[in-house]
């Protein structure tokens, strides 16, 4: 698994700003990671975009052993600085190896 993950992924989760109703992104955890095009069947699975959608690998233990927890509207932003909103996270093992694939959208640079 490890010489699958060749990208770096920054998890970014949404905080509640003390004393006020509005929240603000920060960065929680780095893991090695996968981004991958989603193939024509994981685009009907998922309901996808083709250009737009993508699926992230991450090894479980690296997410385990951080003790974080990636959930739906969460950000994830890959080395190459492109952000991704997390829309569905899917935890899955093949005999002893675990890994999680976290089905993402990218976000649109506003610039």
């Amino acid at each position: 698994m490890r010489e699958f993950l060749i990208d770096r992924a920054i998890i970014r989760k949404w905080t509640q700003i003390t004393g006020t109703a509005r929240q603000r992104i920060r960065s929680t955890a780095t893991v090695d990671a996968s981004l991958q095009q989603l193939s024509r069947a994981n685009l009907e699975r998922y309901q996808g975009v083709a250009g737009q959608d993508y699926m992230i690998y991450v090894d479980k233990n690296d997410v385990d052993l951080l003790n974080i927890t990636i959930q739906k509207g969460d950000q994830i932003t890959i080395k190459n600085g492109d952000s991704y909103k997390v829309n569905s996270v899917y935890a899955l093992t093949f005999g002893t190896e675990s890994h999680i694939e976290i089905f993402v959208t990218r976000i649109e640079d506003a610039s």
